[in-house]
């Protein structure tokens, strides 16, 4: 396997493996050589910032600019890995270099990977993997960036600052879960508050068209009530007048006939009157 790697390495990226030796591990310790493997495959942006030192300051300049292109390659990184990198820790090397092989030799669609070496523009993969890191930069990312970069650095300032470090990691971890926890459920939140905004005013359109139609109804039934009650209205005053006009003929009839009998009353006592003169 280690031939592999140092057959990838020289063929891939042009490193000369002869200098490497049985030393991967050193050769890897200050993560110069990661930065230039990364920046032939066009991942590694600021590779010219890159310090080939051996010093503390030097080492963790390096791995604070390597430790987001490797999480953003999907391969667990963290201040233990990257302090055993550091302190040559027997194989650390070789491993990484398996894992970021697999993923870095290979673009989407299963053929071998690019670099600069044989092609000059970026190979599809390099973009891919540029734009998923800098669409992550959600604020736990943030927080597990600054938290590696403060254990390495505790760890170069003084190893009993690092064990404590060290100690407090699953807290920190826990931490950075918490965070992300806390933004799904804020915006499980924000959700469903706008789920709700939007059910309160689907209801109020809803209302407000049934007050509508209420109305509407309303007043057509005003309308043809009031034609009711109008032609009502009018045959009843029909009825009273033709009541009233029958009455006045009424009574104009018994008039004319106590009129009539008066008279007749009249003219026979006057023949009476008349008679008993004669």
């Amino acid at each position: 396997m280690a031939e592999i790697i140092k057959r990838w390495l020289r063929d891939k990226v042009g490193m000369d493996t002869n200098q490497l030796g049985g030393e991967v591990d050193r050769a890897f310790a200050n993560g110069y050589l990661l930065g230039k493997l990364f920046d032939a495959y066009g991942v590694q942006n600021d590779f010219d910032k890159f310090v080939n030192k051996e010093s503390p300051d030097a080492k963790l300049t390096n791995f604070q600019r390597l430790q987001p292109v490797i999480r953003s390659l999907n391969i667990k990184f963290d201040s233990h890995i990257a302090n055993q990198l550091m302190t040559e820790e027997p194989g650390a090397a070789m491993m990484l270099l398996q894992q970021l092989k697999v993923v870095l030799d290979v673009e989407p669609g299963g053929s071998r990977g690019q670099t600069r070496a044989s092609q000059k523009s970026r190979g599809s993969s390099s973009l891919l993997l540029t734009t998923n890191r800098l669409a992550s930069k959600e604020p736990y990312k943030l927080m597990e960036e600054q938290t590696f970069a403060n254990t390495l650095r505790l760890k170069s300032a003084d190893p009993r600052e690092f064990r404590l470090q060290n100690h407090l990691r699953p807290f920190e971890n826990e931490a950075v879960r918490q965070q992300k926890e806390a933004d799904r459920l804020n915006a499980m939140e924000a959700m469903s508050k706008e789920q709700v905004l939007g059910a309160e005013r689907d209801m109020l359109r809803t209302k407000m068209a049934e007050n509508r139609a209420y109305m509407q109804d309303w007043e057509r039934q005003g309308k043809v009530n009031h034609a009711k009650n109008q032609a009502t209205r009018k045959e009843r005053e029909r009825r009273d007048l033709n009541l009233e006009l029958a009455m006045k003929e009424r009574g104009r009839r018994e008039a004319v006939q106590e009129r009539g009998a008066a008279t007749t009353e009249v003219v026979g006592g006057i023949d009476k009157f008349e008679d008993s003169l004669r």
